[in-house]
C-alpha cells in the first residue's frame, strides 16, 4: 500500500505533538532527513533512525513550541510530498519569522539565503513551482527586511543560484548559471548589481564538460574562492582568483568532491 493523504496528515500532527515515536512509525532503517540548515550546500542530511530521531529532538528543543502550521499534502503514486509553514520561538524568546511565501498556495522554493553586508536585505535563489510564470523558472531574488519588498535581479533563461555571494562592499553578488543542471549546459560564474543592473559573465565555459560551482568573495573583495568540475578524479576541486575570475589557481588537488568553499572573515 503507497502513501496516502491520511498518512502525511498524521505526520504533520505528530510533529506538533513532538512525538518522536509515532514520526518514527513511518520511517524505514535507512530512511533520511534532509534539514533545511545546517553546515552542508543545502542543509545538515541525517541518515538512519537514530540520526533523524535525534535532528528532530533537536528541533523540538531549540523551538519548545514549534508546529507546522497549515499543511498541505499531495499524493502522486507511492510518493508524497507535505506543504507548511514552520513556526516556533527559541527557548531564549526570540522566534522565526517567515518573510517570504507567506500566502498559500505558494508558487516557488525560495533557498541559499544571504544577508547583505549592511544587514538590510537578503538574495536568495526561487525556484518557481510549474503554477507559476514562468512554470520551473529559476532565478534570484533580493528582499527589503524593513518593507518586504521583492524584486528578482537576474533573467531567468541563466538558471542564477546556488549560494549566491554578496560582495564585502555590497555593491556585486556573485553565482553561477545552469542551477536547472542542464547537461549540455556549462554552468559559469556570473555577478549583478542588487538593483538587477550590470550582469557580467565571468567565466565562458559551454557544452556542459566543464562547470563553476558555489563561490564566494575574499574579505576585501578583491578575490574570488570556486569550485569547479571535473578536475583531480573527474571530482571537483577549489579555486582561487582574481575577482574577475582571471589568474585562476587551484586550491585543492584530491580525488574528493571539493566544493562550496566559503571565504572567512579577515583576521
Amino acid at each position: 500500500m503507497g502513501t496516502t493523504i491520511a498518512d502525511l496528515q498524521a505526520f504533520a500532527e505528530a510533529f506538533n505533538r513532538h512525538d518522536a515515536d509515532a514520526l518514527m512509525d513511518f520511517m524505514t532503517d535507512d530512511c533520511v532527513f534532509e534539514a533545511s540548515a545546517g553546515p552542508d550546500a543545502c542543509g545538515a542530511s541525517y541518515v538512519g533512525r537514530q540520526a533523524v530521531r535525534d535532528a528532530f529532538s533537536e528541533v523540538w528543543t531549540t523551538f519548545p513550541d514549534a508546529r507546522w502550521l497549515s499543511p498541505r499534502h499531495f499524493v502522486c503514486g507511492d510518493r508524497g510530498v507535505s506543504e507548511w509553514t514552520f513556526a516556533g520561538t527559541r527557548a531564549d524568546g526570540s522566534r522565526v519569522r517567515q518573510i517570504t511565501q507567506k500566502t498559500l498556495p505558494t508558487l516557488g522554493e525560495d533557498f541559499s539565503p544571504q544577508w547583505s553586508p549592511d544587514g538590510q536585505k537578503l538574495v536568495f535563489q526561487r525556484n518557481n513551482k510549474p503554477g507559476a510564470v514562468p512554470a520551473d523558472g529559476i532565478a534570484l531574488w533580493t528582499i527589503n527586511l524593513a518593507t518586504r519588498r521583492e524584486r528578482i535581479i537576474t533573467p531567468y533563461p541563466i538558471e542564477a543560484g546556488d549560494t549566491p555571494d554578496w560582495s564585502p562592499d555590497g555593491r556585486r553578488i556573485l553565482f553561477h548559471s545552469n542551477n536547472s543542471q542542464n547537461p549540455d549546459v556549462s554552468a559559469n560564474l556570473y555577478t549583478i548589481r542588487p538593483d538587477g543592473t550590470h550582469l557580467r559573465q565571468l567565466t565562458f565555459e559551454t557544452g556542459g564538460t566543464v562547470n563553476y560551482l558555489g563561490s564566494s568573495y575574499s574579505p576585501d573583495g578583491t578575490m574570488i574562492t570556486f569550485g569547479r568540475r571535473p578536475e583531480t578524479a573527474g571530482a571537483a576541486d577549489v579555486f582561487v582568483a582574481q575577482a574577475n575570475a582571471t589568474r585562476i589557481r587551484p586550491v585543492t588537488r584530491t580525488a574528493l568532491y571539493d566544493s562550496y568553499p566559503d571565504w572567512g572573515p579577515a583576521r
